[in-house]
């Protein structure tokens, strides 16, 4: 198997770091595209034996880190805290459009290999965040097909008493572990929500997908509750 590492720079200096994981074979195949979720990044938990999973049954995968992430360290999991303050869903949202964009552009640095076995179809993994993340950019990035798995149904996930003290801070804190960093995450990330997400905006996305979509989800998931799968479906 070849595990290619690359970056995609943009315009704010940020990159979105990626990792291509294939199986050269004398054919072409669908790119998977893997978008994790909320304090997690490219290289967490089960995410690339995800993506080797499915390297080794068929696919191009490709697993990538949104640019205001913040990790810095994966395996400690450490984060940069301005950056990681910093984030929103519609930073999230738009790496993932561009990706996309650069990959159908042919304007990438494994642009080649892309040449050689990819035969331009294009599906996309979501974890939690990065399902929703998958549904809202679809009417720009016209995937093939949508798999979402433990995703969210709802961006609001805030009590109207949570978020007023949020404000008064001017950010919420948020423990990472194992490393048991604390994390800012600054109340601009409510205010992006608020002003480019209208209620129910992921459901409503479903409105819109014409392709097959497959909805995986655990009964017992503590932080998304099935019921949100059941809200999807």
């Amino acid at each position: 198997m070849e595990i290619i590492n690359f970056q995609i720079l943009k315009s704010d200096n940020l990159t979105i770091n990626c990792d291509l994981r294939s199986i050269p074979e004398n054919r072409k195949k669908p790119l998977v595209i893997f978008l994790h979720g909320f304090k997690s990044f490219r290289n967490w938990g089960f995410i690339p034996f995800c993506c080797e999973f499915f390297a080794k049954n068929g696919f191009m995968v490709i697993n990538f880190d949104y640019s205001m992430n913040g990790i810095i360290d994966s395996e400690k999991s450490i984060f940069d805290t301005e950056i990681f303050a910093r984030q929103t869903i519609s930073s999230h949202l738009n790496d993932f459009i561009y990706l996309i964009e650069k990959i159908k552009a042919k304007d990438i640095v494994i642009n080649d290999y892309l040449a050689r076995y990819w035969n331009n179809q294009v599906f996309t993994i979501g974890h939690s965040m990065g399902g929703a993340i998958s549904l809202l950019g679809y009417d720009k990035v016209r995937q093939d097909k949508i798999v979402l798995w433990a995703t969210i149904s709802q961006i609001d996930r805030n009590t109207e008493r949570q978020k007023q003290i949020w404000k008064e801070k001017g950010y919420t804190e948020i423990k990472i572990m194992p490393s048991e960093q604390i994390l800012h995450l600054n109340y601009s990330y409510i205010e992006d929500k608020e002003k480019n997400f209208a209620d129910n905006s992921i459901l409503n996305s479903l409105k819109f997908i014409d392709i097959p979509v497959l909805i995986i989800h655990p009964k017992n998931d503590m932080v998304v509750k099935i019921n949100e799968a059941e809200e999807l479906y």
